[in-house]
């Protein structure tokens, strides 16, 4: 990182928050866009209860914790802007700690369950996009759906399969199939919850209800085998994601110095101009820590389509056309 100022871009952030703006983390942002008190809208976030925040924290520990062979540790789950909130939100929860430096709880059993439910809607949902899109055949997904249904809810078997043949439709079959397998999958976590609700209120469960599932029935082998090799290493998956990294990398680049230095190049300065709402709240903020989480407050917030837009902009590959 070029030095801003004389001095290093590290020496701007405590260990905790390095760890913050350099492994963002989508769970952690979601915590903050829930209860931070953005500029122009009402404090306090969105007002949630402190039970259905605690059900999304799905790693209830912060940056500096993070640990691979622990479930509830594999990311983090908050920034240390939230962190005041998230502890009183474990606290009034009665969630069990586990440590204090760095700060480490257990999970909220309610937790299991919306995670269930997110594994479960993203590879079945993943399966059917990929169909809509030509990248997997008919065929493939039918046979993995029936897979799944299969070994989760063997007893309505040829029940499905005769539904199933009377819809000529390929894209409704399809359909059909993944509204029938993510409530075998639902079923089947729920079991599963129920069998291991002791574990899971003492915070010992080390696993996610569907791979557990999975462990115990093989039913998803052939939707992971799939997902791996074909969609996620799909030749246009990977290119989307390559300019993904390429514009968030320029556009903070071209930002954080913008914020972070106390005299602004001439540049710099008119990047500054041409963002005036969301920069003045960046600028405003104290700490080189909060003015870039701010700038990924923004950077995060945008579509695809604009932050392209923005980069091609700020690149000078498109201008501006008046009249």
């Amino acid at each position: 990182h070029t030095p801003i100022d004389g001095r290093p871009l590290r020496s701007f952030f405590g260990d905790s928050e390095w760890g913050d703006v350099t492994a963002f983390e989508g769970n952690a942002n979601a915590i903050r866009i829930l209860t931070h008190s953005f500029r122009g809208r009402f404090s306090g976030g969105f007002g949630l209860t402190y039970t259905t925040i605690a059900s999304i924290l799905k790693y209830p520990c912060e940056s500096t914790a993070v640990d691979k062979g622990w479930k509830h540790r594999k990311k983090y789950g908050f920034f240390q802007s939230e962190k005041e909130t998230v502890l009183e939100v474990m606290r009034g929860c009665n969630m069990i700690p586990e440590g204090e430096e760095p700060v480490i709880f257990r999970r909220h059993p309610f937790v299991y369950l919306v995670e269930a439910a997110d594994d479960i809607c993203y590879s079945i949902v993943d399966m059917e996009d990929a169909h809509r899109l030509g990248i997997l055949s008919t065929e493939t997904v039918r046979d993995a759906f029936l897979e799944v249904w299969d070994k989760t809810r063997p007893e309505g078997s040829d029940r499905t399969r005769d539904h199933y043949q009377s819809i000529s439709d390929a894209n409704e079959g399809i359909a059909f199939l993944r509204a029938r397998v993510i409530n075998g999958l639902v079923q089947a976590c729920t079991g599963i919850f129920l069998d291991h609700r002791d574990a899971i209120l003492a915070g010992t469960f080390n696993d996610t209800l569907l791979d557990h599932l999975q462990d115990a029935t093989g039913c998803l082998s052939t939707v992971k085998d799939l997902s791996v090799k074909k969609i996620y290493r799909h030749d246009t998956v990977l290119q989307i994601e390559l300019a993904g990294y390429n514009v968030m990398s320029e556009l903070l680049g071209l930002l954080v110095p913008a914020l972070l230095r106390e005299r602004p190049t001439h540049k710099e300065g008119i990047i500054l101009q041409l963002f005036p709402y969301q920069l003045t709240e960046f600028r405003e903020a104290e700490g080189g820590y909060h003015k870039v989480l701010s700038a990924l407050d923004f950077l995060s917030g945008m579509t695809d389509e604009y932050a392209t837009e923005i980069y091609r902009r700020l690149k000078g590959i498109s201008t501006p056309v008046h009249g």
